[in-house]
């Protein structure tokens, strides 16, 4: 639940929620509709990837708890890791 709640102060969330307004809320005409629309079109999709994330991890969970699969997945999270940065100067 605190987890929510941070999220309103979340630095990241707050620069494209802002990003997104200007580029979808017409300051000139309908602004009020367009708000509405918007906020509405948002919590939408905010209520879908929090259900996601949750689905996820509580299925995830059931494998994280497994040596093999933390040894795998801490491979492959490093082999992406090395990837990320060789292709940072190529």
């Amino acid at each position: 639940l605190n987890t929510f709640f941070f999220q309103f102060v979340n630095p990241k969330s707050i620069i494209a929620g802002l990003t997104a307004v200007s580029l979808f809320v017409d300051t000139q005409n309908n602004f009020f509709q367009d708000s509405i629309i918007f906020v509405i079109v948002m919590f939408f999709i905010a209520i879908g990837s929090q259900a996601t994330w949750c689905l996820m991890g509580t299925y995830l969970r059931k494998f994280a708890t497994s040596e093999k699969f933390i040894n795998n997945f801490n491979y492959t999270m490093s082999f992406l890791l090395i990837v990320c940065v060789i292709m940072f100067y190529v």
